[in-house]
């Protein structure tokens, strides 16, 4: 559905801007209106398994950059 939207915002460079406000208004509601219906409402982000009860790693630090983790 994203792909769809981004090839049709080349076609707005010849409409007007409050058709092009209102095309992207449109695209985001209906988005998040399928988003909702397939997710849900309730976010939750819990870890599912305990990776060092002990503690071992205690000294090692790590940076998340966009989702990726460097250490």
């Amino acid at each position: 559905m994203l792909k769809c939207f981004v090839m049709t915002l080349p076609w707005h460079i010849f409409t007007p801007i409050a058709f092009f406000v209102s095309y992207v208004c449109c695209f985001v509601f209906f988005n998040t209106l399928i988003s909702i219906a397939l997710n849900g409402t309730d976010l939750k982000v819990l870890p599912e398994v305990n990776v060092d009860p002990e503690g071992n790693f205690n000294d090692e630090y790590w940076i998340y950059l966009n989702g990726v983790s460097v250490g």
